[in-house]
């Protein structure tokens, strides 16, 4: 036996809704995603990358104005 459906309670009107960790959505126009527990989770969010550096400064000040002129070497003068 198979179903094509968001899922499937039988005898329970509101059990599947009731438990949180069970996704609760249906099939096409008639529920687009899941919406319990870590299903509702992915549904509603978007994966991005988030980095810190663990340097005592930061790389990225290096390369932004204001930049410090080097000191004037002899064959400058």
């Amino acid at each position: 036996m198979s179903t094509i459906s968001g899922g499937v309670t039988r005898d329970a009107m509101a059990l599947h809704l009731m438990v949180d960790g069970v996704p609760f959505g249906g099939v096409g126009h008639s529920g687009m995603g899941y919406y319990h527990g870590k299903a509702g989770f992915d549904t509603f969010t978007h994966n991005r990358a988030i980095t810190a550096s663990a340097l005592p400064f930061a790389v990225a000040s290096t390369f932004v104005p204001p930049m410090v002129a080097p000191p004037a070497s002899p064959v400058d003068r």
